[in-house]
């Protein structure tokens, strides 16, 4: 994911990598930047991703479970927001296809996740509305990084 990651922070998004999970496991990479906070979940899957009648499937496998688990992480982040009056903060949970056959699956929204390959991680967020002033990313960042510790 670090290809990625120096893409972002180029546009202005502060990474905050591999953070511990309220629900379990870990976060691969969180970023605030400008337009808010995006919970990012990196996947090596070995076979190519498809959404078909709003369900994203590896092979002939729906991935459900996959979707559950980053709007989880996405509400934590924002409870996490909400109790330190940063409730206008938006989140937003992505998947991130890293290698191959994924790598330049073009965005799609599925059942309120972005799923889409890292080929078009910089240029998905550099499309993001900047609407956060630089004194509210700070916040969000600290908030954040206190409340979701380095996963060991």
């Amino acid at each position: 994911m670090d290809e990625a990651a120096q893409g972002l922070v180029d546009c202005g998004w502060l990474p905050l990598a591999d953070r511990c999970s309220p629900t379990g496991g870990n976060m691969d990479e969180l970023f605030v930047g400008p337009a808010g906070v995006a919970v990012l979940d990196a996947k090596n899957w070995s076979w190519p991703v498809s959404v078909r009648n709003g369900q994203m499937r590896t092979g002939k496998y729906r991935q459900t479970a996959s979707l559950r688990r980053v709007l989880e992480q996405v509400a934590a982040v924002e409870e996490v927001l909400d109790r330190a009056g940063l409730d206008d903060v938006p989140v937003q949970g992505f998947i991130v296809f890293i290698g191959e056959p994924s790598r330049s699956f073009p965005p799609e929204e599925v059942e309120g996740v972005w799923v889409l390959g890292i080929d078009f991680v910089r240029s998905g967020f550099s499309a993001q509305r900047d609407t956060l002033p630089k004194t509210v990313v700070a916040q969000a960042q600290a908030v954040i990084e206190a409340a979701f510790p380095p996963a060991e």
